[in-house]
């Protein structure tokens, strides 16, 4: 119920005033205060290496963004790509290769600032695509076991090596980026 109750005040949060940090937190403080979860449940089912990891991928986009190199970064690559077409599978192709090495939310964290400072460079590009086109590629790491968990699981159950994702794994990513890059254009063409 008190899910519930939070998912339709923050839905709504322009009427209630009620934004997700807020109102989960006080569900939590509420959930502990009638003993719903004890502060070991509380503390057990967070993922600390998670949370540092995204911690530190958002301190790394801040730092690449205040010392210029994501301005350096998109400026050249604005200057070598001309369409949008162009620059939506530029960012694919980014998102894809980060999240070989890194987790997804890493990968976001680290490019969202380029993105706004392509949108920035050149206003005819949509931020709302590159975007969906950013999160569909940095969720999608077929090529390699390291980037997503269940990559990782199901190693050595099944046994798979590292490069039986790269033989395999190339033709999905490719297939996967022609139809993100395809529906993202176009959804960016009848949304406008």
């Amino acid at each position: 119920l008190g899910m519930v109750l939070l998912i339709i005040l923050t839905t709504f949060d322009k009427e209630t005033g009620v934004t997700l940090d807020v109102g989960g937190s006080i569900l939590l403080l509420f959930y502990l205060m009638i003993r719903a979860i004890s502060f070991d449940q509380l503390f057990g089912s967070m993922k600390t290496s998670v949370l540092f990891t995204i911690v530190g991928a958002l301190a790394m986009g801040n730092a690449l963004e205040d010392t210029g190199i994501v301005d350096a970064v998109s400026g050249a690559l604005m200057g070598s790509i001309s369409s949008s077409l162009s620059v939506t599978a530029m960012v694919y192709a980014l998102a894809v290769f980060l999240s070989m090495f890194i987790n997804n939310s890493a990968t976001v964290a680290i490019l969202g600032p380029m993105i706004l400072s392509l949108v920035k460079a050149d206003p005819t590009l949509n931020l709302k695509g590159l975007t969906w086109t950013l999160v569909y590629a940095a969720g999608s790491c077929f090529t390699t076991p390291l980037g997503y968990q269940t990559n990782l699981m199901v190693c050595p159950d099944g046994k798979y090596e590292f490069q039986d994702f790269c033989r395999f794994g190339a033709l999905i990513q490719l297939v996967h980026m022609v139809l993100t890059v395809a529906f993202v254009m176009l959804a960016v063409n009848i949304t406008g």
